[in-house]
């Protein structure tokens, strides 16, 4: 494998399918033992941002946490700014920012090595999504909000004595995390030794100063989204009506506000409010209307409140506890039962081994590709879907009407929505359509869901053609030694491959028989083989609704 330099890197779905294989991704010893974390559709955790794909992985037994950042382009200087930032840090540590690891090629993708940032992960919520569920109880809030102010006060105070600037403070950069604010995502950071250098990124549009460009570039950095920041939490603690008018990809002020402030009716609100409400909001006018360079500190006006001199674990902040939001699947513990040999190396999963399983709720009308709790029924009637009349083997003369027959099935019971949306290329055909025209991207797109549901029709009559294949168990990326399963007590023991009649999905919690269409769906690396219902249940699966086993 090579470092190389790109224009165009790796799409988050070439790095999703590398991270699955934490042993032949990551160079690191510890992130080769991590597991990712899997989302609802079996399919790796990713957050997509504007410069880099964030994955969420874990150790085993709970050991640790870590978020890794896989960049999306190539830049020249990367690793020299992440070495200032390092070293600088380390000599002026700032609670607010945490810990990080910059590997130049610590990640392996499609047989190339990429850069990775690793760093502990925070369990909080970005700002916009904290404040949206703070704001949903009511008066109660404005307390949690004007302490959030004051943390807001300590965290930019404790950059200005270190010298530094984040570069691109703005709410999906800001973690909330036990009613304390933290930092994320370091890429246009400025400390002392990079005095000189241009800016990586100018920021978010709707925090940064309307005429910020790349050349402006020192410790003065953040004054203007400091404040913007902290004058939106200050007139939300007071008037917290606010959010449902102004916010959207923003918290309250946009640029918009920035290059017209005597025309913004967010402006006149804020100074409605009085105070020191209505002081700031002219400091910011003030601010927008001059330079970038000439911003004045927030600080310079406003008392730092001071910090506790308790401990660190009996210092927590005024917060409300909030629900969480994530596309996560949750995990529980299962004795897997077979060897498992991938492209990277040999790893028998044990009873201390883990496997996803989606929580979304299950359906009473169709057989869940989440759950597996369902009948075949149409999701669009909720009456029983008919009988099928066309039994294996079938006759070729049926073949036709047994097209037609399964593809009204697959589009009435709900399973060819996986066909649409796992279609990669669709969604930028009729992007291009739209663009061209509406009647025509419609007209194409409703012929492309026919051809797409024939075919998939015509795929399952076909197979009723003859008697149902054996299902073959050893595949590239999951074959299995001799048969060999262990036994409860933990001992391999050999079983020959008829007695493994049933197979299992990891991802799903389902099993099924050999022969079901179900089981024929469940890609290789997700198998697992069982020698009867009773051990499968045992394991933390249910049975197929379709196939009975």
């Amino acid at each position: 494998m090579s470092f190389e330099k790109p224009t165009q890197w790796f799409t988050a779905h070439a790095v999703a399918e590398a991270i699955q294989m934490p042993r032949a991704c990551f160079a690191d010893e510890m992130l080769r033992e991590t597991e990712p974390a899997f989302d609802r559709l079996g399919m790796p955790l990713v957050t997509s941002g504007q410069f880099a794909y964030v994955f969420k992985l874990k150790l085993p037994h709970g050991a640790g946490t870590f978020a890794a950042r896989a960049f999306r382009n190539y830049s020249p200087d990367r690793a020299r700014r992440y070495e200032l930032i390092d070293e600088h840090l380390r000599a002026h540590p700032v609670p607010a920012l945490g810990t990080f690891d910059y590997d130049a090629e610590g990640m392996a993708i499609n047989g190339r090595l990429y850069p990775v940032l690793v760093m502990p992960w925070i369990e909080g919520h970005t700002l916009d999504v904290y404040l949206s569920e703070v704001f949903k109880r009511g008066r109660e809030s404005c307390e949690v909000v004007k302490n959030l102010a004051d943390d807001w006060l300590r965290v930019m105070n404790d950059l200005r004595e270190a010298g530094i600037a984040h570069g691109d403070l703005q709410h999906g950069n800001i973690i909330v995390e036990a009613g304390h604010v933290r930092l994320v995502d370091l890429d246009g950071m400025f400390v002392p030794a990079m005095r000189g250098m241009k800016a990586s990124e100018v920021g978010h549009q709707h925090f940064q100063h309307p005429r910020r460009d790349a050349t402006f570039f020192d410790n003065r950095l953040d004054r203007f989204s400091s404040l913007v920041i902290y004058l939106s939490l200050l007139a939300l603690a007071e008037k917290p009506e606010l959010w449902a008018t102004y916010h959207d990809e923003n918290l309250l002020f946009t640029r918009a506000d920035f290059l017209s402030p005597d025309a913004s009716p967010l402006f006149a609100d804020v100074t409605a409010i009085g105070g020191e409400c209505a002081r700031l909001a002219a400091e910011l006018k003030d601010a927008a209307r001059g330079a970038p360079e000439e911003v004045s500190d927030v600080l310079a006006t406003e008392s730092v409140p001071m910090k506790s001199k308790l401990p660190a674990w009996m210092n927590t902040g005024v917060d409300m506890e909030v629900r969480p939001r994530t596309r996560e699947a949750s995990r529980i513990d299962v004795p897997v039962q077979v060897l498992v040999r991938d492209e990277a190396t040999m790893r028998v999963l044990t009873t201390a081994g883990v496997r996803q399983v989606p929580v979304t709720p299950s359906s009473q009308n169709v057989q869940s590709v989440f759950s597996g709790t369902a009948t075949t029924q149409s999701v669009w009637s909720g009456n029983p879907a008919p009988p099928d009349p066309f039994a294996a083997p079938l006759d070729r003369a049926q073949l036709y009407p047994a097209t037609w027959f399964y593809a009204k099935r697959i589009f009435c019971d709900g399973s060819g929505w996986i066909l649409l949306f796992g279609f990669q290329g669709f969604w930028r055909i009729f992007e291009y359509l739209l663009a061209v025209s509406f009647p025509v991207a419609m007209l194409l797109t409703l012929m492309l869901f026919t051809v797409i549901y024939l075919l998939a029709g015509y795929r399952r009559a076909y197979k009723n053609l003859a008697s149902p294949p054996t299902l073959a168990l050893n595949a590239p990326s999951l074959s299995l030694t001799s048969s060999s399963v262990i036994s409860s007590s933990g001992a391999l023991s050999q079983a020959n491959h008829n007695s493994t009649h049933l197979v299992g999905s990891r991802t799903q919690g389902i099993y099924h028989q050999a022969t079901c269409e179900w089981a024929g769906k469940i890609a290789p690396r997700n198998r697992v083989p069982f020698n009867s219902s009773l051990a499968a249940q045992d394991a933390g699966f249910r049975e197929c609704k379709v196939c009975h086993p």
